[in-house]
């Protein structure tokens, strides 16, 4: 069943092309961040949603693939998606996100087991696609530490090829 496109659904058409992706992520406070980069090819799926297919090094230096799909639900008025990788055996679905005021950032939220803790709890999880111009944008993630504050733990600067 088809609906309306609408402005969120626009804000999509920024991410569909190629990108090479370089930057660092931790998997302790402590740590210093490892090199990873890829690259990632965004395409439409419909009007609705776009799909991402990406491969490059994982945090032990492997070569990791994974995929987003993002969309917007026009019946909840919210951003959803979904990421599965090679380096995880868990389907992390995103049940919400926003786009920021200035329409340059969308943020997706989710609860995720905690790989960071690796106690078998889960925690909540934010990805921050966030656009400095139509051909530069970078991905941070963070997680949510017990006290609530938001940590980061991976960010990406990504350049459209």
């Amino acid at each position: 069943m088809a609906t309306d496109t609408q402005t969120e659904q626009e804000w999509l058409d920024r991410l569909v092309g190629d990108w090479a992706c370089v930057g660092g992520a931790a998997l302790a406070p402590d740590e210093e961040p490892a090199l990873i980069h890829g690259q990632e090819t965004f395409r439409r799926l419909g009007e609705h949603w776009v799909i991402s297919e990406g491969d490059g090094t994982s945090l032990d230096g492997e070569v990791s693939s994974g995929m987003f799909t993002i969309g917007f639900d026009t019946d909840k008025q919210t951003f959803v998606g979904s990421f599965v990788c090679t380096d995880l055996s868990n389907l992390w679905v995103f049940p919400s996100g926003t786009l920021s005021e200035d329409g340059n950032s969308l943020t997706l939220e989710c609860e995720a087991p905690n790989f960071l803790a690796k106690d078998g709890s889960t925690a909540k999880f934010r990805e921050v696609f966030s656009f400095d111009s139509p051909d530069h944008r970078t991905l941070t993630a963070y997680i949510q530490r017990p006290d609530g504050e938001w940590e980061k733990f991976m960010k990406s600067e990504c350049f459209r090829r």
